[in-house]
């Protein structure tokens, strides 16, 4: 039983080092992905913009307001 306890204790932690692994890289992947989407935006929205509404916009900068949310504007 202590044999069997042991073996159950060893397997918890492999398993927990394992998915402390898998959400370390969903963490990066995310942050990957977001910087991608924001270059994305930053050069193809004035253009979007300029074509769907007729106004020009110069820059795309980001807005933090309160560290509560952010915007692109």
């Amino acid at each position: 039983m202590r044999g069997e306890i042991h073996e159950l204790r060893k397997s918890h932690g492999d398993l927990t080092k394992i998915v402390k692994g898998v959400l370390k890289d969903l963490g990066g992947l995310s942050r990957t992905v977001s910087k991608l989407v924001e270059q994305n935006i930053r050069h193809y929205l004035p253009a979007w913009i300029r074509e769907r509404c007729g106004i020009t916009v110069d820059r795309v900068r980001r807005l933090r307001m309160n560290n509560i949310a952010e915007f692109d504007c």
